[in-house]
């Protein structure tokens, strides 16, 4: 991740925050202290809060800009990453179990399976025609039925979800920041609500 991709989530995270925190305080800005000094009696002190929406959609725009520079690329390597990890070693006891000598080049690749349509291509040594005693290298291919890599495939989905810090990098400020718009926008009762700043 680049530098700028960070700041623009860390933004996100901060502006969410403030948004949070003066919902779930009940912040009353009838008066506010700043630097030492009060100030009250504010004729509208929903400018304030307004600012506080502004910046907040700033932000989470140009998280969004960023994101979908960065995010999509670097979320699909991980996941293929992750996926290769939990169901390769699937696919090699599958292709041993009906050929005892594969070819130890050929790669037992998730990523190449799921493109030649569930085919895995490769070689193994098989016996030569009638004589028992002398193999050759053969080209072979076999079907990997879903069902037989399922739950190697879920397990390497919930392995990006949960054990890469992909989500939390990528998707987690998106999610913070459309959880923030929900309560604090629209289902919380605070003066920084868009009901009560449309009033």
């Amino acid at each position: 991740m680049t530098d700028s991709f960070l700041r623009q989530r860390r933004n996100v995270f901060v502006v969410s925050s403030i948004l949070l925190a003066l919902c779930l305080g009940g912040v009353d800005l009838q008066e506010l202290s700043f630097a030492g000094m009060k100030f009250s009696a504010f004729k509208k002190p929903e400018v304030f809060l307004i600012g506080v929406w502004v910046a907040f959609a700033y932000f989470s725009y140009r998280y969004l800009v960023y994101s979908l520079e960065c995010s999509p690329e670097d979320l699909k390597r991980t996941l293929v990453r992750e996926l290769e990890r939990a169901v390769n070693p699937r696919i090699e006891r599958l292709v041993r179990r009906q050929y005892s000598n594969p070819n130890e080049a050929c790669l037992f690749s998730y990523a190449f399976v799921r493109r030649d349509r569930r085919i895995y291509r490769g070689q193994a040594l098989l016996p030569m025609g009638n004589d028992p005693t002398k193999n050759e290298l053969k080209t072979i291919e076999m079907l990997i039925p879903i069902w037989s890599t399922l739950p190697w495939e879920i397990w390497g989905v919930l392995r990006f979800t949960f054990f890469t810090p992909a989500i939390s990098e990528h998707l987690l400020p998106f999610a913070i920041a459309a959880g923030t718009l929900t309560y604090c926008g629209f289902l919380a009762t605070w003066a920084g609500s868009f009901r009560a700043l449309a009033a």
